[in-house]
């Protein structure tokens, strides 16, 4: 069996809890549930310059916010955000 390796950013949104917001039912049921367990209990700064991923951390959190409010207005404020 070949050996699979995960992109950063996936055990970043794991230790967060994020991982359900972003990958469906099927994507992370094929992600062995011990790396998902080891990713929980990583410690943030295991990675170098891993600070630049509270971005996403921030703006995924904003989203969820944003469509539990179910505001235009603050759907457009945050794509403006968004658009630099």
């Amino acid at each position: 069996m070949k050996r699979v390796s995960y992109d950063t950013s996936i055990k970043h949104i794991t230790r967060h809890g994020l991982l359900q917001d972003i990958l469906t039912r099927e994507e992370i049921a094929l992600i062995p549930s011990p790396n998902i367990s080891r990713w929980k209990h990583e410690s943030d700064n295991k990675y170098m310059h891993s600070e630049i991923n509270e971005i996403l951390t921030q703006e995924v959190n904003l989203i969820k916010r944003l469509n539990r409010s179910g505001y235009k207005t603050l759907k457009v404020k945050l794509i403006k955000q968004l658009s630099f």
